[in-house]
């Protein structure tokens, strides 16, 4: 707890937790915070590179017989896939700024 003489921290610190509890966070369908920390970061910085678009189009051109029909599995089994190699690597970058910030905190 803190002492008494940190009243205006107190104040913040009961206004923040009256803040929370009339407006609690929506995690949707989120399993942690990393994840919700992932689909917000993934929302706001969308990725719209051409070389993305070239790449699913050289995808695209590899299934020539193909419908879009019948293509469309074959692309979402690949987004998935991309998807989810992103979302491991950006916990994975999550764990090295702590572990960053561990070891700083711990140097004399």
């Amino acid at each position: 707890m803190l002492e008494n003489n940190s009243a205006p921290m107190q104040k913040y610190i009961r206004a923040l937790q009256q803040y929370c509890k009339e407006n609690p966070p929506n995690h949707e369908n989120c399993q942690s915070v990393m994840d919700l920390l992932y689909w917000t970061y993934a929302a706001y910085n969308p990725i719209d590179e051409q070389k993305i678009r070239d790449d699913f189009a050289k995808l695209r051109s590899q299934f020539p017989g193909l419908s879009l029909q019948e293509f469309d599995p074959i692309f979402d089994t690949v987004c998935n896939l991309c998807s989810s190699y992103e979302r491991l690597a950006f916990y994975e970058g999550l764990r090295v700024g702590v572990t960053l910030m561990q070891e700083l905190k711990a140097c004399p």
